[in-house]
Formats: structure tokens, sequence, C-alpha cells
């Protein structure tokens, strides 16, 4: 019965894929941005009952943060793309389905190493002896918490199906370079955020047990939480690379629509934090403090940034050689 729903699952992914991209590049994009709606919401809203459909092994509250984060970035991504995703400049589209791209082929390498990293890495458990006559079977070692079949026959198809759509539509495009970007504060704003961004997500795709056992005290992460904090960079390195073409966009509020999308994630990781502090025991007991303060200094640097003009009083025209004095 559990085959027979699974094959059914698919077939829907691997159909509605198929309609959304017969249609045109904004079709597959509204379909993109309604089903990271869904998808979002259900993590942050009920990470228990989407963790419990995935998993095997008694869930805490680092578990439901860390997928509450996940959510939070996924909501924000989709805000990015409500708000560009109709631009008529058809760079910003096109580099809205790049940075898409970047995260979520990072993804499917995570996800891919979730499901066989030990079995590729040589790990491959062997049955415990059978015990002699009159002899207790040995434990089972615990694992802490690891995925079950579902995460790997659901999330596969759906990131597969999400990675073919935006690379048939970004290669379908024809408008790939950026216009003249001025030497404003906006756009300095917007390189300095594709930098830190880009630092952040690859630190925490590199080392995310040090990350983990930092800023969460977890001395021994299990699958799971490895697994988000390595999403986390994923989706990171992809709105890094939003905010380093961004400057080259030709509308000023497609610009500062880049910079309000992070101003949300911030918010919305800042009040996640917030929430675990209050009803979690084992986040309460590490150090909150640390996100908190980070959320806070980001958060405040990117409203500015969201604020700034963007031309300085200094920017003059060339047109006639030495400009106007």
């Amino acid at each position: 019965m559990m085959e027979y729903f699974e094959l059914v699952r698919t077939a829907f992914i691997v159909v509605g894929f198929l309609l959304a991209m017969s249609r045109d590049r904004v079709t597959w994009m509204t379909v993109d941005l309604i089903a990271s709606v869904v998808m979002g919401a259900a993590w942050v809203f009920i990470p228990q009952i989407v963790l419990g459909f995935h998993t095997e092994g008694e869930l805490n509250g680092i578990h439901l943060f860390l997928g509450r984060v996940f959510g939070v970035v996924m909501l924000c991504g989709a805000v990015k793309m409500y708000l560009n995703y109709r631009s008529h400049d058809s760079y910003a589209q096109v580099m809205l389905l790049a940075s898409r791209i970047v995260s979520t082929s990072i993804l499917l390498i995570v996800l891919a190493h979730s499901v066989y990293g030990d079995r590729l890495a040589g790990k491959v458990e062997e049955a415990p002896p059978k015990p002699k006559e009159g002899e207790k079977p040995a434990p089972t070692p615990a694992k802490g918490v690891v995925f079950n079949d579902q995460w790997r026959s659901l999330n596969m198809t759906a990131v597969i199906c999400a990675l073919l759509g935006n690379v048939v539509w970004f290669l379908k495009s024809r408008h790939y370079g950026g216009h003249t970007s001025l030497d404003s504060l906006l756009n300095i704003h917007l390189r300095v955020d594709f930098f830190v961004t880009l630092i952040m997500g690859v630190v925490w795709l590199a080392y995310t047990p040090t990350i983990l056992g930092f800023k969460l005290g977890i001395t021994a992460p299990d699958t799971v939480q490895v697994h988000f904090g390595q999403i986390l960079g994923a989706m990171l390195i992809g709105d890094a690379i939003l905010s380093a073409v961004a400057p080259g966009f030709l509308f000023e509020e497609d610009k500062r629509n880049v910079l309000l999308g992070r101003v949300v994630n911030l918010i919305g990781a800042l009040l996640i934090t917030l929430h675990a502090i209050i009803t979690y025991d084992e986040y309460a007991e590490q150090h909150p403090w640390v996100m908190g303060i980070g959320f806070a200094i980001i958060s405040a640097v990117t409203v500015h940034g969201y604020h700034a003009p963007h031309e300085t009083s200094t920017y003059k025209t060339r047109r006639y050689g030495k400009g106007n004095d």
C-alpha cells in the first residue's frame, strides 16, 4: 500500500512539473513560488509533523528549531521571487532563476550525501552476529535521529524537478547581461550583502558540526541536524548570488526588494530563535545570545542598506567629457 502511495505521489509531482514547464517562464516561477510558500509554511508551523514523517528517532527542540529555520529561509526566498518575478527587467527574472539553480544544485548534492554518503564511503553496517545459545543479543548502538525512505523518495523527486525547471528556463532566456551599475550606497550594500551571505553559506555548508557546536552546544550532532545546517548553507549561497548580480538590475525597486527579502529573512530567524529560547529547554541551555546579536547587527545594516540612496552626491555624468561642475 505504501509503495502504491509513493508511486502516485511521485507521478503527481512529475505531472505538475511537466504542466508548469509547458507554459512560459512566469508560469513556472509562479508554480515554484506557490510550492515554496506551502512547504516553507509547513516547516515553520508544523515541523514536528513534517519531521515525524521523514525521520526515525526521538526529536527534540533543536531538530524543530532547525526545521523552522529552514522553513523561514524557504518563505523568504518566496518573498524575493514574489517581489521580482514580474519585473519588467528580464535580467532580474533570469538572475532569480540563476540563484535558485545554485541553491537547488547544492541542495541536491547535500540530499544525495545524506541518503547515500555512508554507502559511498564504505560505511555499510554489518549485521550483528547471532548470539550463542543462552546469550542475550548485543544491544543496537544508538544513532540519534535519522532519515527514513520517505525523505529520499519525496525530496529527491521534488528537488530534481525544481532544478530541471529552473535550468530549462534559464537556458531558454536571452537576457544574461546586466546594466550599468552606479557607484551608489545601495549598490555597495548589495555587494557587502553578497560577501557576508556567501561567507556564512560556505561556513555552514563546510563546517556544520563546528557551527552547531558553537551556536547550539551540540557536541555530537546527528544526521538530521547536520543535514539541516548544510541545507541552510546551500540556500545562503544561492541568496548570495542574487545579491552579487543585483547591482546590475535596471530598476531601483528590484534592487531594494533583494535587501527587503534579506530583512524579512533575518527578522523571521530572530523570531524563531526567541521562540526556541522560550519553548525548548535544550535550546535555552545553550548560547542563544550569539545568534540573537548576530541577527540584530546584520538586520540593522541591511535595513540601512534598504533605505540607502541610489545615487551619491558626487556622481557626475561624463556625457561631454569632463562633466558639468
